[in-house]
């Protein structure tokens, strides 16, 4: 819902439950009876998201701004793996963040109709993969091992720019 605070100011919050049940039920490596492994697990979680919109505007423009949360639930492909030799982390944990933007948008005349925006995207526990080495020695033998490498952080400019030469020429045409 958007709630108008007055004629030009409005908000809008919002909340999002994520409900997950992940559920795995079998075995891998089943072509080779000797490297076969049963595989059972069963995750649940609930995850309230909060975000929260404003809006202000002026006669044919308006400034806004967003932020929310979010949310990554480790991936099925993220928890197995291919090559005997890779290690998956026990203590893998699902991905959180927040998105956050601010912007300036509007029509100026009828020919000109603009949008352009800053944003900030902020990722936790980013899954991936590092190579470990098996021995202090470099040359030897190395596996795969899939963890939460850290945090990253994404900021940027979007911008939307749609120009009517033809109104713009000539006002009184209709394109």
């Amino acid at each position: 819902n958007t709630i108008s605070i007055n004629k030009s100011l409005k908000l809008t919050p919002g909340l999002r439950l994520e409900s997950i049940i992940s559920e795995v039920d079998g075995k891998f490596n089943n072509a080779n009876p000797q490297n076969e492994t049963a595989f059972k697990d069963t995750k649940k979680r609930t995850i309230p998201l909060f975000g929260i919109g404003l809006e202000y505007k002026f006669k044919a423009t308006n400034i806004y701004g967003n932020i929310s949360q979010a949310y990554r639930p480790v991936l099925f492909s993220e928890i197995t793996t291919v090559n005997s030799t890779d290690v998956i982390d026990p203590d893998l944990k699902d991905a959180s963040g927040y998105n956050a933007e601010l912007g300036y948008r509007g029509l100026v005349s009828d020919y000109l109709n603009f949008d352009i925006s800053f944003f900030y995207l902020k990722y936790n526990d980013k899954i991936g993969t590092i190579r470990k080495f098996i021995s202090d020695d470099p040359s030897q033998n190395t596996y795969q091992f899939r963890t939460n490498l850290g945090h990253a952080i994404h900021k940027g400019i979007e911008a939307y720019i749609d120009l009517d030469i033809l109104k713009l020429l000539m006002p009184k045409h209709k394109s």
